[in-house]
């Protein structure tokens, strides 16, 4: 925006041509299309902003967004005429409201102010553009732009956490679950398993004997299965199917769940997102989202350098070029001064370094203790590519920012190292022929246009002011690339970075679901590999049991045995009918047959009946 209405202006006043030297692919037409772009852009931002995007909101008071907006804590800077000025303090809405508004208006009426002043340097818009947007506009936005980073990550750490605590509960209902049933299906297989044994305590017991002496015959086709594991053949007993199930579970998985240790195999499953090699998954983070806020900035600061470039360009005076110099000089803190400010008697100044007077004289408008925009742009364009070290992490606008783009793989570092790309901006008209200079650095990448535009900066800055001049070879680098492909270049940067993080996110989510949806299938899988062998052996064990009963002799009412079987499982209670058994009857709920039946051979026909040896006390 600033740089349009400043190439405007320095065709108007006739400084340059349009189509010609530096300005040689613009043109007043497309200079207003691309100003009115971005006044739009800015208007729908501004808005959304302070109203909210989807839905009209106010803004929070955390993070001292409300207070950023709507306290009195900013001057505005009127002018009314050639020399009369006024300051009053304001909030960022209005400020922000007043600053687009004369914008639009230059917009609107940029020939007809050229026409009567001259230049539109020489407006009361143009003034208060440039007075109040380029540092009091521009500090509240960054200060906005910081807060909404915080609030984003403190957002997705919430967002995470909670994730976190429904997977703890959902893991927690489906082991609830998944044990509930196992518990009603033991019970019932235990009902099962006691009221088919009680078969046998009703039968007489010579019976019995005599079943148990005598070979029973088993159909091959029930018997599938247990020739191949002898061991479950031996445990026929009560405890025999579970013995065995046990012993064959722990022959498989138990040893290897050992074998990954205590950790792994006591505590590591409890947890259903604690999956194996989950610390190689993408995780929520506060460096990418801050990274975005970092990688816009250089955006704004590369477009700040190229605006003050040419002020300086076309200063008309010593005092003019004094008040913009400090703007543009490398920060004396983190590097050391290339320009003689205070020489001493004996030494003679170098006429081809600028003698400024330090400390800034009172035209500068650059605040105490604030980077110029070279060295602020060397900063963010550092933090972006290796992150923030320790030093930088105490600005909040770096706090977050500790891992760089260079160390993401993907479009992002094609972008900035890789080479092959002869033009990035988006007219072809634009691109530069493979003989011209700038052709090869455009060709190596963004970090090489980057570096180059650096180089170009700090040598126009070291030049002698009588060098500052539109058709510099300094400043026709910083304008075509810092408008051109290195602005596109950049741009396209923005794109990828957000895209990513974005799609990290995004990858986060379905994390969560395949997590979800994992949990259940183990459960199932739990379930149909645990139980359903489990309830097959059952099964094959109450077959031997009906294949026995079958066997009885045809005299014994097995109907009748099977009935009171179910009767007792039922805990409905029979009234014994022989008073000799009423002993058993109360403790063991089973009721023996009332109808006469056969011995053993040898025993006395309508002697007293043998009781079983539990009823005996031994």
């Amino acid at each position: 925006m600033y740089a349009c209405m400043h190439v405007m202006d320095n065709i108007y006043s006739n400084r340059s041509k349009a189509g010609e030297g530096l300005y040689s692919r613009l043109s007043i037409g497309r200079l207003e299309g691309e100003l009115r772009a971005a006044l739009d852009a800015s208007w729908d931002s501004h808005n959304n902003v302070y109203l909210g995007h989807r839905e009209l909101q106010h803004l929070p008071t955390s993070y001292n967004l409300s207070a950023l907006w709507n306290d009195f804590n900013h001057q505005e800077l009127l002018f009314y005429g050639p020399n009369a000025t006024d300051r009053r303090s304001t909030t960022l809405w209005r400020l922000g409201n007043a600053f687009l508004r004369r914008s639009f208006e230059l917009h609107h009426r940029h020939s007809d102010i050229a026409r009567q002043l001259g230049s539109l340097a020489a407006s009361d818009q143009y003034k208060y553009i440039h007075s109040n947007g380029l540092f009091e506009l521009f500090q509240g936005y960054s200060s906005t732009l910081n807060a909404f980073v915080y609030q984003a990550v403190d957002t997705s750490n919430t967002i995470n956490r909670l994730q976190l605590v429904l997977l703890v509960i959902e893991g927690c209902c489906i082991c609830a679950l998944v044990v509930a049933y196992m518990a009603w299906l033991l019970r019932k297989v235990d009902n099962q398993r006691y009221g088919m044994y009680g078969v046998f305590l009703i039968v007489p017991v010579g019976l019995v004997r005599g079943l148990a002496s005598k070979t029973v015959a088993v159909e091959e086709e029930n018997s599938d299965g247990e020739e191949e594991h002898p061991e479950e053949l031996a445990a026929d007993d009560l405890g025999g199917g579970l013995g065995a199930m046990a012993a064959a579970c722990g022959s498989t998985w138990m040893p290897a769940v050992a074998g990954r240790g205590v950790a792994a195999g006591g505590l590591a499953y409890l947890h259903p997102w604690q999956l194996p090699g989950e610390e190689n998954l993408p995780s929520p983070a506060s460096a990418p989202v801050a990274m975005t806020n970092v990688v816009n900035t250089v955006l704004t600061r590369l477009h700040r350098v190229v605006y003050f470039a040419q002020e300086l360009a076309i200063a008309g005076g010593v005092e003019a070029q004094q008040a913009l110099y400090p703007i543009l000089q490398t920060d004396p803190k983190t590097h050391p001064p290339h320009h003689k400010t205070h020489p001493k008697k004996s030494e003679s100044p170098d006429p081809q370094e600028p003698e400024f007077p330090h400390p800034n004289p009172p035209l500068d408008p650059l605040p105490q203790n604030r980077q110029s925009e070279v060295a602020a742009l060397k900063s963010e364009w550092e933090v972006m590519l290796y992150g923030a070290n320790s030093t930088q992490a105490t600005d909040p606008h770096f706090a977050l920012a500790r891992r760089g783009v260079a160390f993401e793989m993907g479009p992002a570092t094609n972008t900035l190292f890789a080479s092959g790309m002869a033009c990035w901006t988006p007219d072809a008209s634009d691109c530069y022929p493979p003989e011209h200079p700038y052709a090869a650095v455009v060709y190596r990448g963004l970090n090489a246009m980057m570096q180059r535009f650096f180089v170009e900066s700090d040598l126009m800055l070291r030049d002698a002011p009588s060098a500052w001049q539109l058709n510099s070879s300094r400043l026709d680098y910083l304008f075509h690339e810092g408008t051109g492909n290195l602005h596109w270049a950049m741009f396209r940067l923005t794109e990828v970075h957000l895209e990513s993080v974005v799609a990290l996110y995004m990858r986060v989510e379905v994390f969560h679901v395949v997590v979800f949806v994992l949990s259940w299938l183990l459960a199932g899988l739990f379930l149909f590999g645990m139980l359903r062998p489990f309830m097959g052996h059952t099964q094959r064990e109450t077959e031997r049991i009906a294949e026995m009963l079958s066997q009885l002799p045809a005299d014994v009412d097995v109907e009748g045995l099977l009935n009171k079987a179910l009767i007792s499982i039922k805990g409905e209670v029979v009234t014994p009918r022989r008073v000799g058994d009423q002993r058993t009857g109360g403790r063991n709920r089973v009721v023996p047959l009332s109808a006469p039946f056969e011995g053993e051979p040898g025993e006395l026909k309508g002697g007293p009946r043998p009781l079983p040896s539990f009823t005996k006390g031994g």
